[in-house]
């Protein structure tokens, strides 16, 4: 199924710069020869993204082109390997262009579209790939905040939070050492009506259930109270 896909201006103007070069019927190819992996690969080369290498033998040494001669020539091969390692294939084309569309703020649905994924989740995960200098540009354009002028902080309030302030006349002081309210308000909390601690299992004897001739306690929480200021 034939798809139209819009191009870049810039790839736009080449290929009608090629089309006058080398007219030819409408539904002619654009190029003669057929596009091949060794043609993206030399393509690299000529842009500076690849780079020839040559060939060791076991031993570490050159391996020579036919018979020495005085202009001996040895053999090569173009290395798509950069200094971090990563290697620039086909597929690395096209996560410059989704990671370019990232970079331009471009949403994902219409990524996608130019990408041609059945799923924007693709896009993102497969052929974006943002780094710390992404991160660190869109935390530039965050405004920054101005602190505020002096009588600016006096006029909200922010101001003089030195200055003692009264506290309710009916208001309790907060005691840090509180283990022992605590304690105690949990010991009045499990006793009855008449004084007497509640055991665990005759509080929970409702809550039984007998499984398989073997009877299972379902244990209760019980929430503590919390004290609070109440003026």
């Amino acid at each position: 199924m034939q798809r139209k896909v819009r191009e870049h201006p810039q790839l736009a103007e080449a290929l009608r710069s090629h089309q006058r070069a080398f007219p030819g019927l409408p539904t002619a190819r654009v190029f003669r020869q057929a596009v091949t992996n060794r043609t993206r690969v030399l393509d690299f080369l000529r842009a500076g993204i690849a780079r020839r290498v040559d060939v060791l033998d076991a031993q570490g040494n050159r391996i020579p082109i036919g018979k020495r001669t005085k202009n001996q020539k040895y053999k090569s091969r173009i290395d798509c390997t950069d200094a971090e390692g990563r290697i620039a294939d086909l597929h690395c084309l096209r996560t410059t262009l989704g990671t370019n569309l990232a970079r331009a703020g471009v949403t994902p649905q219409v990524a996608q579209k130019i990408m041609r994924h059945s799923d924007y989740r693709t896009t993102l995960k497969s052929y974006t790939v943002l780094s710390l200098h992404d991160s660190a540009g869109a935390m530039n354009k965050i405004p920054t905040i101005n602190a505020p002028k002096p009588e600016e902080a006096k006029a909200t309030g922010t101001d003089g939070l030195a200055e003692e302030v009264p506290l309710h006349p009916e208001a309790h002081p907060i005691r840090l050492d509180s283990d022992q309210t605590s304690t105690t308000r949990c010991n009045e909390a499990n006793r009855g009506r008449k004084g007497e601690p509640r055991s665990l299992a005759h509080d929970s004897g409702r809550n039984r259930d007998v499984s398989g001739g073997k009877e299972r306690l379902e244990r209760r929480r019980l929430e503590l109270p919390t004290p609070s200021l109440q003026s």
